[in-house]
């Protein structure tokens, strides 16, 4: 029987992500953000809260939007205004969302131009961020003075970028996916560090998902087309290369997202076009474990994410409208709990 609290949305979705705000100062306590993506009915975003005590989830707001929401991107910043990046197959517009987090957020910056992808820093400085437009890397400003200003920070001549990661041990580095398979992109120089190896690494597909590892600096994954996900580890010598350290065959069809887990990099969470949601355990030495597997879904799972506030909240969200929300089992928990224990004592 599966443990995880559903909530569902009219018409179709596509976007969702957790919701960074200085009034979530509890770890029983979560919010998400859900946007629809209707073309011939109105849209909207919605404010769903989890209490992990009860297991309840409950939209606590809803918010009207003028387009379909293709994507939703909360700045992880906690030390300033709490900023949303919505993007519309029209625009995007950057949203701050108030105080008292209730209210309807007020606009204050739109760029007229479809972005698939936006990047914050994540050490959540919040003077720029990072979009993807086709084969462009951009950076788009929100200082008062260059407010919604684009500089091209890279173009990619090997086709549209699918997927992007900022690396968060370094800014300035950005791991792309397009048709010859992964790059590394130095920010500072515009120079990219190809990984050919990489081009058939999902056989004729490519990577949909690519995420940085935040605790051991040089460790990424990528997800594709075939269902599998790698981990590798970057290695710095004349040139960079790649060495691959996992592998595992993790859905039957496409893999729509992938992440680590930020406090323990062994949880890692899978969804895919198999109308499933993962959380695995890739505990090194060992095979990898399903430690949970949703799929009440009735539709493919377009999106995942983490609780914003907890390790141990996650979240998945089905083309349908469909969200679930679930946590890392407790036998999981209390030997990740016990292990930090003997860490700091040793």
């Amino acid at each position: 029987m599966s443990s995880a609290s559903a909530y569902g949305v009219d018409g179709q979705a596509r976007s969702l992500c957790p919701l960074y705000h200085p009034s979530l100062n509890s770890q029983e306590f979560h919010r998400f953000l859900i946007g629809t993506a209707n073309l011939s009915a109105e849209n909207k975003i919605h404010l769903i809260e989890y209490q992990d005590a009860t297991k309840s989830l409950e939209c606590a707001a809803v918010w009207p939007h003028n387009y379909p929401v293709m994507g939703l991107w909360c700045s992880p910043s906690l030390s300033a205004d709490s900023l949303l990046a919505v993007s519309s197959l029209q625009q995007l517009e950057i949203f701050r969302i108030s105080e008292n987090v209730m209210s309807e957020p007020m606009c204050i910056a739109t760029v007229r131009k479809r972005y698939s992808l936006v990047l914050w820093d994540l050490d959540g400085l919040q003077s720029e961020f990072k979009a993807v437009h086709q084969s462009t890397l951009a950076t788009i400003s929100l200082s008062s003075s260059k407010l919604g200003l684009e500089t091209v920070s890279y173009t990619s001549s090997e086709g549209s970028i699918r997927c992007a990661a900022l690396a968060p041990y370094d800014p300035t580095l950005c791991l792309i996916s397009c048709d010859n398979g992964l790059q590394l992109i130095d920010l500072r120089s515009k120079k990219a560090s190809s990984f050919a190896a990489t081009k058939y690494s999902h056989g004729f597909g490519y990577s949909t998902a690519v995420d940085f590892d935040r605790l051991k600096p040089g460790q990424f994954l990528s997800a594709g087309t075939d269902g599998y996900v790698y981990i590798h580890d970057i290695r710095y010598n004349t040139s960079c290369s790649l060495a691959m350290l996992q592998h595992m065959k993790a859905h039957e069809h496409t893999v729509q997202g992938c992440q680590f887990n930020s406090f323990r990099d062994e949880l890692v969470l899978s969804c895919s076009s198999d109308q499933t949601l993962k959380l695995w355990d890739l505990e090194q030495n060992n095979e990898p474990k399903c430690l949970r597997r949703l799929a009440d879904y009735g539709d493919s799972v377009v999106a995942l994410c983490w609780s914003s506030n907890s390790p141990w909240v996650f979240a998945g969200l089905s083309f349908n409208g469909k969200l679930l929300v679930d946590t890392v089992p407790n036998e999981k928990k209390m030997s990740i709990l016990l292990d930090e224990k003997k860490w700091s004592e040793a």
